[in-house]
């Protein structure tokens, strides 16, 4: 798995050994593991099938779902999770799905932050307003556009 994560990537969750189902169509699944990064949700499927899928050579089944663009993680029936982004994949069978499902909301969260830090430019330093300005009349401070003070009334000149 470490010769498919990217420069930065890490893993956060995995499967392992436990297979999980990928339903790919009313009557297909497809048995595979699922890992959890730090960027990205993957599926690879696995070699075994089924008893005709073993002699065939398994699943080469790959998908990579970005962070930023799953949309929602719900819980389904049983051990059953729903993955909403360009579509909505469903994954069954799998063991710890409510923890699954806090771990892809929690690293959305870490993604999302960190993009929005990359992408935001740097505050430019606070402009200095200018001298301060004061009431001949009274000396106390007035604003910039201020045409009267605010303290006595006197009438203030440009």
């Amino acid at each position: 798995m470490a010769e498919d994560l990217l420069p930065g990537e890490y893993v956060i969750r995995d499967t392992g050994r436990l297979p999980v189902s990928l339903t790919a169509g009313t009557f297909k699944t497809i048995n595979g593991r699922l890992i959890l990064t730090n960027m990205r949700l993957i599926f690879k499927g696995s070699a075994f099938q089924s008893i005709v899928g073993s002699f065939l050579g398994g699943s080469r089944e790959y998908i990579s779902i970005p962070l930023s663009s799953i949309t929602r993680v719900e819980k389904g029936f049983m051990a059953t999770m729903k993955v909403h982004a360009d579509k909505t994949y469903t994954f069954k069978g799998m063991k710890g799905t409510s923890e699954w499902i806090a771990a892809i909301e929690q690293a959305r969260l870490s993604a999302t932050g960190t993009q929005l830090q990359r992408q935001l430019p740097p505050q430019p330093p606070p402009q200095p307003i200018g001298p301060a300005k004061f009431c001949p009349n009274c000396g106390s401070q007035v604003g910039a556009g201020d045409r009267f003070c605010r303290n006595c009334g006197a009438k203030l000149t440009a």
